[in-house]
């Protein structure tokens, strides 16, 4: 069985080793803010918008980054499998804004989530200050949320994203468009890097 076996080892082996990027810096995750969750967030907007999904904003959770960090140095198509291990599909929610407000303060509760395209304050468990891509939210106007059809669906308790005024389907992976990205950084000489930049502060 293991000699059958053998050339399907061999073949997943080869795939798992293949280079995607190097990280410039270690990338961690942490609260209420972390670089390796900026550089997620940050990297589903900017396939998606290449793939003729814009968004205003986009998150995902702390809970769905399933490894601490990425090390400085070489990233593997492996790696990105152990940070990103579900088949998840990106999706875009147009929601309200006073919908995104109770989104935000849900995120405050817990300390912070991985988020890009927005900049609040936590005091106590509410969000506050909140500004969509430097302009204060607006609980009448709508936004569209980049975030995995898992999250959309109300997992991870987000029930408020149940009921969104639209709800597109992207057909393109999460994990695929971290893979992606990071491929075609690459092949422009660029790195995978991310910075703090205090889109999520503490009162």
């Amino acid at each position: 069985m293991l000699k059958k076996l053998a050339p399907y080892k061999q073949m997943l082996d080869q795939k798992m080793n293949d280079t995607v990027n190097f990280a410039a810096t270690r990338l961690y995750k942490d609260r209420p803010e972390g670089t390796l969750g900026n550089l997620i967030t940050e990297t589903l907007m900017a396939f998606a918008l290449e793939k003729g999904f814009p968004s205003d904003l986009s998150l995902i959770t702390t809970g769905g980054v399933r490894i601490p960090e990425l090390q400085q140095g070489l990233v593997t198509v492996g790696k990105v499998y152990e940070l990103q291990p579900f088949d998840n599909e990106l999706v875009i929610l147009t929601i309200r804004g006073d919908s995104l407000n109770k989104l935000l303060n849900f995120v405050a509760a817990r300390g912070g989530d991985p988020i890009n395209g927005v900049s609040f304050k936590i005091s106590g468990s509410k969000s506050k200050n909140a500004k969509v891509n430097g302009v204060p939210l607006n609980p009448n106007a709508a936004y569209k949320l980049l975030t995995s059809d898992y999250l959309a669906n109300g997992g991870d308790n987000l029930l408020m994203l149940s009921k969104p005024i639209a709800y597109v389907q992207t057909g393109i992976a999460v994990r695929d468009a971290l893979i992606q990205h990071w491929k075609n950084l690459r092949r422009r000489n660029l790195p995978i890097q991310s910075k703090l930049d205090g889109r999520i502060t503490v009162e």
